[in-house]
């Protein structure tokens, strides 16, 4: 076993593990360990939050995200990484699509995309992959996520191709 006080990453890593698996609630526990761990620094911590956001957005706890949100918010918009910027105003969109408020889910997604120039391949690919979801929600058609699924190279962004494939199923 790994003496996760020595090795808190251990912690970050095993949350990864349960997200790769489609098991993020079992990623919250991990992760609330991880941040509340005193040798990590502040930008790990704020990636970690944003991991534990994207948790309870995952599974619904709609207070969990307010808290998490509530928590993180401040330094997450005084942040000079786009990363951190753009995964957390994705997470807010993923959240606002599924209670509903598509204005408010357009609203995050388009702010993620405005922070993610400059940023790594993946992250820019699947913060546009919501894009187009959403433009296959707003027009009732599953072409832009067909289109945005060209792109991809199926070696290199598999869980892409897999969360494309789902949302294209929720296109009515």
């Amino acid at each position: 076993l790994v003496d996760t006080h020595r090795y808190p990453i251990a912690l970050l890593h095993l949350s990864y593990c349960y997200f790769s698996k489609w098991e993020s609630q079992k990623a919250i526990e991990p992760l609330h360990r991880y941040i509340e761990h005193p040798d990590i620094s502040t930008v790990d911590r704020q990636e970690a939050m944003i991991r534990l956001l994207n948790s309870y957005v995952i599974n619904g706890d709609d207070e969990g995200v307010r808290r998490t949100s509530d928590k993180i918010k401040d330094s997450i918009l005084w942040s000079t990484l786009g990363s951190t910027k753009a995964l957390y105003y994705e997470s807010l969109g993923h959240y606002f699509f599924l209670q509903g408020d598509l204005d408010e889910a357009f609203r995050n997604f388009n702010k993620a995309q405005e922070c993610s120039t400059g940023l790594s391949e993946f992250t820019q690919l699947s913060i546009e992959k919501w894009s187009r979801f959403m433009d296959a929600v707003r027009f009732e058609d599953p072409e832009p996520l067909m289109q945005f699924k060209q792109k991809l190279n199926p070696l290199l962004h598999s869980e892409l191709l897999r969360e494309s494939d789902f949302l294209r199923l929720k296109v009515r």
